[in-house]
């Protein structure tokens, strides 16, 4: 039965079970590379734990699947830690982008569409400081065409080592699984799919739970992203399915020198009461990017905006949700800013989701296991209906 390989970074919405994040299992401990990343939710009351991996790409970039991130909350990431409830340093994300066909999909099950094709499970997360530790390189795009079955690649993540996913540990493992499928079929479902390979296949060893976003290896390149699979994991002849990297490094490089805007942004509020959700607006250009006509269906904005934004330079954009509908209602609001560039004109577009709480307003609890009863958050509610029918077509 196929399972999104991650728990997702979570806001508090109502009782229900919590989804597991990924983890690899009968895999060896090591130090961490030190382009190896984990990274969660950031606040002041709940302990800091890994939810998903990623890899750090240069000083300032960190690759990781997307639905690890369309909650829209503050991350925090820890990058090149073998142990990560030893005390280390974190570095804040202050922008997250969500590659465009997969942000729009995840939006269907809230506007009660049917879900499209699951593809493009990728995202980038900026770093708030660059750092010093040493990135991976992206493999070739041909690079998999090279490949005969059972070539052997290598994947990294933190966590519970059983297949249920429910065995917690934050220390860094890594395994070798061997190339079960690179066509363009999806293994599980028989979708049409070019961004994803299958790897696996051997009884007892696989990623799982909790590794979603983390690395998979190829001749010290990064190929993969690890993305979804069976559950329980690490069944035989039941590949998990990873994002194919280096089909997104025009989407990648793109992002890294564009004038861009946080994808989506969350906020949570009691009812009759209102909150403001931060989008960063971030000219990487190396032009002088002009801003204007700040809009969209929020019910109000404000902004440190400059009418003209230099290179180089970022500014900040809220958007006004208000609390004035029943509990557990979810609204999404769009927010639009309208740029030119050297007389080309481009208008940014993110999403806030909103969401009315009956109770006072808690930090985002975390959660990392399957175990019991949780808190569903804003974007597990978003993965229900895929997870869904992933399981019903299996």
């Amino acid at each position: 039965m196929p399972h999104i390989r991650g728990s997702v970074l979570i806001a508090l919405i109502a009782a229900a079970p919590a989804y597991a994040s990924t983890r690899i299992i009968n895999g060896d401990l090591a130090n961490a590379p030190s382009w190896m990343v984990a990274f969660g939710t950031s606040n002041q009351t709940e302990p800091w734990k890994s939810q998903c991996g990623g890899t750090l790409i240069n000083s300032e970039w960190v690759l990781t699947a997307a639905h690890c991130v369309t909650a829209g909350l503050p991350l925090e990431v820890a990058v090149g830690v073998t142990d990560l409830t030893t005390p280390h340093q974190r570095i804040k994300v202050d922008q997250i982008l969500i590659e465009e066909t997969y942000h729009r999909n995840s939006m269907f099950p809230l506007l009660a569409l049917p879900i499209p094709t699951y593809e493009n499970d990728i995202a980038l997360l900026h770093l708030a400081s660059p750092t010093t530790n040493t990135p991976l390189a992206i493999a070739a795009e041909n690079i998999k065409h090279s490949w005969p079955d059972g070539t052997q690649l290598r994947a990294y993540g933190y966590g519970a080592t059983n297949p249920e996913g429910n065995s917690e540990s934050q220390s860094q493992r890594s395994l070798t699984v061997e190339l079960a499928y690179k066509g363009d079929t999806d293994l599980w479902v028989n979708d049409p799919t070019t961004s994803h390979i299958f790897a696996g296949y051997v009884l007892g060893k696989d990623t799982c739970q909790g590794d979603s976003g983390g690395p998979l290896i190829f001749n010290n390149q990064l190929v993969g992203i690890v993305s979804y699979g069976p559950s329980p994991c690490a069944q035989t002849n039941k590949a998990g399915g990873y994002t194919y990297a280096p089909q997104f490094v025009n989407w990648i490089n793109e992002q890294q020198t564009a004038l861009t805007i946080t994808t989506q942004s969350s906020v949570e509020v009691k009812v009759n009461e209102r909150g403001w959700a931060p989008f960063t607006v971030a000219n990487r250009t190396g032009d002088v990017a002009e801003l204007s006509d700040m809009g969209g269906s929020a019910a109000d904005l404000r902004t440190d905006c400059p009418a003209q934004l230099q290179p180089n330079q970022s500014c900040m954009i809220e958007a006004l949700f208000e609390g004035k509908y029943a509990k557990n209602t979810i609204k999404l609001e769009n927010v639009t800013v309208e740029t030119a560039i050297n007389g080309n004109r481009k208008q940014l577009k993110a999403v806030m989701i909103g969401r009315v709480s009956a109770d006072p307003v808690a930090p985002p609890p975390v959660r990392t296991s399957s175990n019991g009863g949780g808190a569903f958050g804003l974007s597990a509610l978003l993965l229900l209906p895929l997870l869904w029918l992933r399981r019903r077509k299996a």
